[in-house]
């Protein structure tokens, strides 16, 4: 018989968070610190502001949320931590968490040295940071020299970069692996850019010269590293669906509540038969979306499925996103492209959460060659 005081990954219910407590801590948190009207008049002030968003995860327990407790962590499902990232969307919060969260993600499959474990608890704790590479554009070369390996290249598009102390890097070769370096290695050189998105205000970009790894910063190799690679390419993606959730969400909410108060031949907009129907359609599209990330975000044990489905759930979650955002401006009227109104935080969010780490095209290649494969090994014999 099923023991029912017990998940799916052997955790007891009575040590799982409660998902709805958790997000209205959360929200009541990220509200109080995310001031948009200081971002509107300072940009700068979003970089200034993720260290002390960092020391508040930590403080709170948010980085460790899903990392195992002989590591120091909660050991949460998944859909903990998708929750978070629901709020720090809705809060057009900074990418801090998200990249401390995907490191924890990577290292708690490697933890076998005891210097990697002492690496986990000090990100637990908020006093540093490992930075996946492998979610942004990477173009490295490797190459054998002796017993160790010479990486060359870079990669583009990061986040999270600015506080991140040690970098994991996949190493593409016939023997996949993933190796950890400080991020002062001899070679390694971090750049930042300016985004059009004044929400994560900076994206990075890492190169590498001539930069020598030896065989012990290699943490993972073979199919572990491989795994290893698929699970944060899922979270990452499966993060940024829930993000764009929890920006819809709040910039319909907001629209709904502007349009309450602003009225045309002595009535509230709100009200026009119209206007209504477009805004039932936005608010039917978030919930579709929604039901989709909320089932992926429950683990699959095929990592392979989990990786298409957290891209589908990407695609969705981000064309509902955008066409959320930008009927939002238009709903608002001409205040909706002005500076102050914040409609265009949102739009620029949705824009760029399309753009990381490659191409709504290059995803849909994704998820369509393994969805095609599933259909075909499901036909029916004739």
């Amino acid at each position: 018989m099923r023991d029912v005081s017990r998940d799916q990954r052997g955790l007891d219910v009575d040590d799982l968070i409660e998902r709805e407590a958790l997000s209205d801590a959360a929200r009541k948190v990220l509200f109080a610190r995310q001031d948009r009207n200081r971002l509107l008049k300072d940009p700068a002030w979003a970089a200034l502001n993720e260290a002390a968003l960092l020391k508040v995860s930590a403080e709170l327990g948010w980085l460790g949320l899903c990392v195992p407790e002989q590591y120091g962590g909660l050991q949460q499902p998944f859909n903990a931590l998708a929750t978070l990232y629901g709020e720090l969307g809705r809060a057009l919060a900074g990418p801090c968490v998200m990249a401390a969260a995907i490191g924890l993600e990577l290292l708690s499959q490697s933890a076998t040295s005891a210097a990697v474990s002492e690496l986990i608890e000090e990100i637990i704790f908020g006093q540093k940071l490992a930075l996946s590479v492998g979610n942004g554009r990477m173009a490295i070369d490797v190459s054998v020299h002796g017993a160790s390996l010479l990486l060359n290249g870079s990669v583009h598009e990061l986040l999270g970069a600015g506080q991140a102390t040690h970098l994991l890097i996949p190493i593409a070769q016939a023997q996949p692996a993933l190796a950890l370096v400080s991020i002062d290695h001899p070679g390694i050189s971090l750049v930042a850019r300016k985004s059009w998105d004044l929400t994560r205000a900076q994206v990075f970009e890492v190169s590498f010269d001539q930069v020598e790894l030896s065989g012990d910063a290699l943490i993972l190799q073979g199919p572990a590293a491989k795994d290893a690679m698929l699970r944060a390419a899922a979270h990452f993606d499966l993060a940024l669906a829930c993000d764009a959730i929890g920006g819809s969400e709040q910039i319909l909410g907001e629209t709904l509540a502007y349009m309450h108060t602003r009225t045309q031949f002595g009535r509230s907009i709100a009200s026009f038969q119209a206007l209504k129907h477009r805004c039932a359609d936005l608010a039917t599209d978030i919930e579709v979306a929604r039901a989709l990330v909320d089932a992926s975000c429950e683990e699959d044990d095929e990592l392979a499925s989990w990786r298409t489905q957290a891209a589908s759930c990407r695609l969705l979650a981000g064309a509902v996103y955008r066409r959320v955002s930008e009927e939002s401006v238009q709903l608002h009227g001409g205040i909706g492209f002005t500076w102050e109104q914040p409609c265009h935080l949102f739009l620029k969010r949705a824009r760029i959460n399309d753009a990381l780490g490659g191409s709504a095209a290059q995803r849909k290649d994704q998820a369509a060659r393994h969805m095609l494969a599933a259909a075909w090994h499901a036909k029916p014999v004739v």
